[in-house]
């Protein structure tokens, strides 16, 4: 029964039939509405128990959920009956119109007061006969009187309607339940459901998310770090399985890690066969618990890399080398070399840069050279080899370079250096080996011997000072060889020492190195000043001192077995003059003594077998070379 209300809507008409005729359209609108409303809700009704019954399915029932064929079928069905549930209850109705009598009887079934007065009249008006005028007025006066005593809205009936929507929320409570206490995510059901031609994943209690780096290129020889986030349930073992590409390896397995004890992360390293790297192309998934990822594809490329093709050496003037060319990369040569390197690489590259280390590891960042590219595959450098501030120099060096994709080698060739030392003359002081006492216009015999180890002499000169003061240089030798052993004249006379001052003196011998050559010293003596004696005295001594280092010579040269020498010791050394001009080098005889190896050094050739052996040798004495010494500890002289 519906409820009676007062409605003043008939207040707005003075003619009975128009109120009439606006209260039945009224109700044949709502019974329109109320039928459309009933068959959208019987749809969603239908669509919803669908999916919650798939779902529970598809997570508990069905091992691995439903296939193709029964998500296909099973929402063919759904479609067609949803469909004809709702053209029969909405389609038919919405394009038809509701009949005058049947909202006419629908208003009379809930309203008995009008006693079937709307049905009489609206069915006299349709069928076209005469009646009186009275009867039809007393007729559209008590049904305009009873339509204006109730609420039309209230008329059609909404059971069906209320039905469908308690069965709607019902059915939507499950839903939210369900998937308020379902340990498995619905969304991977739902979309099977919905959408059963596109590939699905299962739902299940573990789910795998955030893989990285998934689909990935790597350059070969690299290490691939594999991450991925669990969520849900957390299983036991979370597990890496990959195949190479040349099934050598099919689903090994690889298990992952937690990153953090606090974290449902997880990952592993894909090292490679014996930790050196991915050599070729693999695929990879994961498990953990009932969830299992995609495959995942990683594709190895060839990293760039670079072949050396000639390294050129271009030695200093002096060293009398002639250039030369090796195709090896390890690099051995003289300081002050230069060193042109040329290389190509396998793929054209955008940046090269020649990377020097201390270690073959490079773990210490050293000095670096950009290379001159052309062509994007060939190579060039050009440097000078020399030592470091400290003394030292890199041992290692590498070619990286990166490829016009942005690629870089994480696996460089490396090759060694060897920095050859020019290294400094060699110079002794055979006697005196002590210091002595000279009278003033004395002259002291010194007995020298020096060499250069790897080149040639340049320079050996006598320093004199006096108080820490230099007072005076004399030129012994200048020239180029290889060796000198001779003895040299020290006149004391044109110093005008008194007695009682006191000297020091030394030999400082200097090698042909350019620009600056090496320079060695011998340990300084000093000679205390006594009174002058006569000039037949000093001639005397000094011939005398002479013969004694002559014996002490060949005494030694019969201890040790090497050929005696020419001396000059005996060629007439030089008269004291009045003037007191004394010191120079005694005539007669020149002082170089050229070995085997300077002979052979002449510029412009290419040195011999034996010659790059000396230089070998010369080279493996650096750290202990020990000059030949003379042992004259026993000889005195004091005047």
């Amino acid at each position: 029964m519906s409820t009676t209300t007062k409605s003043n809507d008939s207040s707005n008409y003075v003619d009975f039939d128009e109120y009439i005729n606006y209260q039945i359209q009224k109700t044949r609108s709502n019974i329109k509405f109320t039928d459309l409303l009933t068959g959208v809700g019987g749809v969603l009704t239908a669509v919803l128990s669908y999916l919650l019954i798939f779902v529970v399915f598809d997570h508990w029932v069905v091992p691995g959920g439903f296939g193709y064929l029964a998500r296909v079928t099973m929402l063919g069905l759904l479609v067609v009956g949803a469909l004809s549930w709702f053209s029969w209850r909405v389609g038919l109705r919405y394009f038809k119109k509701v009949n005058q009598l049947y909202a006419a009887q629908t208003i009379e079934r809930a309203e008995p007061e009008l006693e079937s007065s709307l049905l009489t009249l609206l069915d006299l008006r349709r069928a076209g006969r005469k009646v009186s005028d009275g009867i039809l007025r007393a007729l559209e006066k008590r049904s305009a009187r009873t339509l204006s005593e109730i609420d039309v809205n209230q008329v059609v009936d909404h059971r069906p309607l209320m039905r469908i929507s308690y069965t709607l929320l019902f059915v939507v409570t499950l839903f939210c339940l369900y998937v308020l206490f379902s340990p498995k995510k619905i969304g991977p059901s739902v979309w099977a459901a919905l959408l059963p031609t596109e590939q699905r994943d299962v739902s299940t209690q573990t789910d795998i998310t955030d893989v990285r780096p998934g689909n990935v290129t790597v350059l070969a020889r690299e290490q691939l770090e594999v991450t991925a986030d669990i969520l849900g349930e957390e299983p036991e073992r979370v597990t890496l399985f990959f195949s190479t590409s040349d099934r050598r390896y099919v689903n090994e397995p690889l298990e992952m890690h937690k990153t953090d004890p606090g974290l449902k992360r997880y990952q592993v390293l894909l090292s490679g066969e014996n930790g050196r790297g991915i050599l070729q192309d693999l695929d990879y998934y994961i498990v953990a618990g009932d969830d299992q990822t995609e495959k995942f594809h990683v594709q190895v490329i060839q990293p760039p890399s670079a072949e050396i093709e000639k390294i050129s050496y271009k030695y200093p003037e002096y060293m009398e080398f002639q250039d030369r060319e090796e195709a090896t990369g390890h690099i051995d040569a003289w300081e002050g070399t230069t060193v042109a390197l040329q290389a190509r690489t396998n793929m054209p590259v955008k940046w090269a840069v020649l990377q020097f280390g201390d270690d073959e590891h490079f773990s210490t960042k050293a000095e670096e050279l950009p290379l001159e590219i052309k062509n994007g595959r060939d190579l060039s450098v050009t440097w000078k080899m020399k030592f470091r501030s400290d003394g030292s120099f890199p041992h290692f060096y590498r070619i990286q370079c990166k490829s016009t994709e942005g690629y870089t080698n994480p696996d460089l060739a490396v090759y060694n250096i060897n920095v050859r030392p020019d290294l400094p003359p060699e110079v002794s002081l055979l006697d005196p080996v002590s210091d002595i006492q000279m009278p003033a216009n004395g002259i002291v015999p010194l007995l020298i011997e020096a060499q250069d180890p790897d080149f040639r002499l340049r320079f050996l000169k006598l320093r004199v000072e006096k108080e820490k003061e230099l007072i005076q240089t004399r030129l012994i030798l200048d020239g180029s060889q290889v060796s000198f052993r001779d003895g040299y004249d020290f006149g004391l006379m044109s110093l005008n020492l008194k007695p009682g001052e006191v000297i020091s003196y030394w030999i400082e011998a200097t090698d042909n190195k350019y620009p600056l050559g090496n320079v060695k010293n011998t340990p300084k003596l000093r000679i205390e000043i006594v009174e002058s004696i006569s000039e037949e005295e000093v001639k005397e001594e000094l011939q005398a001192e002479k013969q004694r280092q002559q014996q002490v010579l060949e005494e030694r040269e019969r201890e040790t077995g090497e050929a005696p020498e020419p001396s000059n010791s005996e060629a007439g050394s030089e008269s004291v003059s009045e003037s007191g001009d004394q010191g120079n080098k005694k005539p007669g005889q020149d002082a170089e003594k050229q070995s085997d190896k300077g002979q052979s050094k002449q510029k412009g050739q290419e040195p011999s077998d034996q010659d790059q052996k000396n230089q070998q040798d010369s080279y493996s004495r650096h750290k202990g070379f020990k000059t030949k010494n003379y042992n004259f500890s026993k000889i005195q002289f004091l005047f």
